[in-house]
């Protein structure tokens, strides 16, 4: 079966091959990836004048049923021929294509991959997430490699990763998989349209004057400390953020000085109660409340946290408000009921999921279209695979967006990502006590679209069903749609109320559009 591929995957499959087969893919979240690693499958085994193996190794479970439908739907094989490996299910390693997850993997594919070769098969490895496998325990997946002998033509790689870069890369994860043969950036993938268009919103919240409180006395606090701590370690001046604190977790495990290695472990602990404070700002689930009420009943939600508490809050006062449309999903939960969640977010009987770190990566979903930082950590990695989740192109998908809350005047990041790098993006705030939002560039716009109708003579019914419109639109893109979409919206809309919510939309496009070019 000839699999339909994009220019990109086509360039990328040359360049594989022209490596020998080998080499790892620096693809942004939603372009295609496992679809061209399955493609790449089916071409190795062309060439070949031996049979070919397919181990396929990932860092969840959760990914597992993905993988596997892709398989059976590309190339139109069984399930008979893909076998699963993790926790109590491990098939018997001798199908074309086997699947692995790491945690169940670390003991046992090298050897599944030295019996393969040693039986006179070709062995590909797809590692999906490959970042993951660097670790010292992980990358114990990659022992095999000494012992090939004179069969190393035998064993071709292929590693996966929209962040591949991480500590190990050129130790470990170059000589078992090979290099960087190719990079498909975000900006690269919305030119091609290859990922759904997507607008980013930083929406500025304020703490409480007993958090305010709380995180003035840490920071005072770990000011002098950690000025204390230079003094006896000037080493620690020269390091960036993250070496930073690979240094501090390092002087907190060691015993060469008490009075150091006590320092040490109370400066991380005040910085954990900080970022607690942070993470957990009573204004964050306020805001995402009110935020979910000004979106579209159509939307499709995922929202992020880093606390499962946080999470199964969010989760029950959003149940309240929208019964049975809400799920949860983090890993305190049982196996089987997050999947019953999964399956029926997927199915579309769920419109909005709740979840902490355990779906940052892998979940394909293409018709989600919102993601909510509820609360997050300072990782670039994490950011990039949170945002990957909501831009897998869909036909009923107009445009994604993405809010990312954050409390101003503390050390967490204003911007959910570089400007540079996602060039469409805007800053709002939220006030808790009016449950209000602020969005000065848009309420602009808006106001010279309130402006333009009154200078038509409209009367105050047409003026109060105008600002109706634009209020509705606050928090929506609905404004920045392409041109071509509003004429085929309006004439859609089932009502007059709609016909004339798309044609402010519309309006709101213009004036934006002449402020851009």
């Amino acid at each position: 079966m000839k699999l339909q591929l994009y220019p990109w995957q086509k360039s990328c499959l040359q360049s594989w091959f022209s490596h020998q087969c080998h080499g790892i893919l620096n693809v942004v979240t939603g372009a295609g990836k496992t679809v061209l690693a399955i493609s790449a499958a089916e071409q190795l085994k062309n060439t070949l004048n031996e049979p070919l193996r397919v181990k396929i190794i990932v860092p969840q479970t959760v990914l597992i049923q993905q993988w596997s439908h892709s398989i059976q739907k590309l190339l139109g094989i069984s399930r008979q021929k893909i076998g699963y490996y993790y926790g109590l299910h491990k098939d018997e390693p001798v199908r074309p294509f086997m699947i692995y997850v790491i945690n169940s993997a670390r003991y046992s594919l090298s050897r599944h991959i030295l019996q393969d070769i040693r039986e006179g098969f070709s062995v590909l490895l797809i590692a999906d997430e490959c970042h993951h496998y660097a670790s010292a325990e992980n990358r114990k997946i990659f022992e095999f490699l000494p012992r090939l002998g004179d069969r190393k033509a035998s064993y071709y790689s292929l590693g996966l990763s929209a962040t591949p870069y991480t500590d190990g890369w050129e130790q470990y994860l170059v000589p078992a998989l090979g290099p960087e043969i190719y990079h498909y950036s975000f900006s690269d993938a919305l030119e091609k349209r290859t990922i759904s268009s997507y607008t980013i919103y930083n929406i500025a919240l304020s703490f409480s004057p007993e958090e305010e409180g709380e995180y003035q006395d840490l920071t005072d606090r770990l000011s002098l400390l950690t000025g204390v701590l230079a003094k006896r370690c000037p080493s620690l001046l020269r390091l960036n953020e993250t070496q930073y604190f690979h240094a501090l977790k390092h002087l907190a495990a060691s015993s060469e000085s008490d009075k150091i290695c006590l320092m040490a472990r109370t400066v991380l602990a005040l910085y954990y109660q900080r970022k607690e404070i942070i993470c957990c700002a009573e204004a964050r689930i306020g805001c995402v409340l009110e935020l979910i009420s000004r979106l579209s009943l159509q939307d499709r939600l995922l929202i992020f946290g880093e606390r499962i508490e946080q999470a199964d809050i969010l989760y029950r006062e959003l149940n309240l408000r929208y019964p049975n449309q809400v799920g949860r999903y983090h890993s305190e939960m049982e196996k089987e009921t997050r999947k019953t969640v999964l399956d029926r977010y997927r199915n579309g009987e769920l419109r909005i999921l709740v979840t902490c770190r355990a779906l940052d990566e892998g979940l394909d979903i293409p018709s989600a279209n919102i993601g909510i930082i509820l609360s997050s950590s300072a990782t670039r990695r994490q950011r990039i695979q949170r945002l990957g989740r909501i831009l897998r192109c869909s036909e009923q998908k107009k445009n994604a967006a993405l809010y990312y809350l954050y409390i101003r005047g503390c050390s967490e990041q204003t911007t959910y990502m570089a400007e540079a790098e996602h060039p469409r993006s805007f800053s709002l705030s939220y006030c808790t006590a009016k449950r209000q939002f602020q969005f000065q560039e848009y309420e602009a716009l808006a106001f010279s679209i309130e402006w333009h109708f009154r200078n038509l003579g409209k009367d105050e019914a047409a003026q109060a069903e105008v600002r109706r419109c634009l209020s509705l639109g606050l928090l929506r893109s609905d404004w920045l749609l392409p041109e071509a979409d509003y004429d085929r919206l309006e004439a859609e809309a089932a009502t007059t109320h709609q016909q004339n919510y798309w044609l402010c939309m519309k309006l709101l496009h213009a004036e934006y559009e002449k402020t851009v070019q």
